[in-house]
């Protein structure tokens, strides 16, 4: 099945994007960021510095803010029912002189930095011109048609995440899957 954006909407909010950038996209103002304005930023460099632009991952700290976000659990894999910190792989090969300190984060996308996408606050909103809010998500993509949530929260079996039925693209994420805690899907 083809998404198109009339069969989307009809009307888009005043001041959006909404198919400015193709009846298919999901990057929004991002489509400005061209090769010719990272050149034109690149310009600007006096001094040479870096520094990073996100939050710490447990920053705020606490859930005050919103209590169903919780800081995220940072802790190490397992390997053969023991942490799999500091493992040596010479354990298995004397050649190897690998040391292994595997971790892993369980993390609510939205505590600190986003790490989301156009589809974390959608809008009611009267896309297809009937009188009647829809709710809807960037370009027109609606709640429980393109957005679809787990059928349990309690057991989550599958979530997808922005549109079905599209052609996967590599590079940009199209749908995830969740079997309990585990991420199990493609991001192509």
């Amino acid at each position: 099945m083809d998404v198109n954006p009339q069969r989307r909407w009809i009307r888009r909010p005043e001041g959006s994007t909404w198919g400015d950038f193709g009846p298919d996209d999901q990057l929004g103002r991002l489509n400005l960021l061209t090769p010719e304005k990272v050149r034109q930023g690149v310009a600007e460099v006096r001094e040479g510095l870096s520094f990073c632009l996100s939050l710490p991952l447990d920053y705020p700290g606490g859930n005050g803010l919103n209590p169903r976000r919780h800081p995220p659990v940072l802790q190490p894999t397992r390997r053969d029912r023991r942490p799999n910190m500091n493992y040596r792989l010479s354990r298995h090969n004397p050649d190897h002189t690998d040391v292994v300190s595997d971790d892993l984060v369980i993390m609510h996308l939205q505590y600190s930095t986003q790490w989301d996408s156009l589809a974390h606050v959608g809008s009611q909103f009267d896309a297809d011109g009937d009188g009647v809010a829809e709710a809807v998500y960037y370009n027109g993509y609606r709640a429980g048609e393109h957005v679809i949530g787990p059928p349990d929260v309690e057991q989550p079996d599958t979530i997808d995440i922005v549109m079905r039925n599209r052609p996967r693209r590599r590079g940009r994420c199209r749908w995830i899957t969740w079997r309990r805690s585990a991420c199990r899907g493609a991001a192509s």
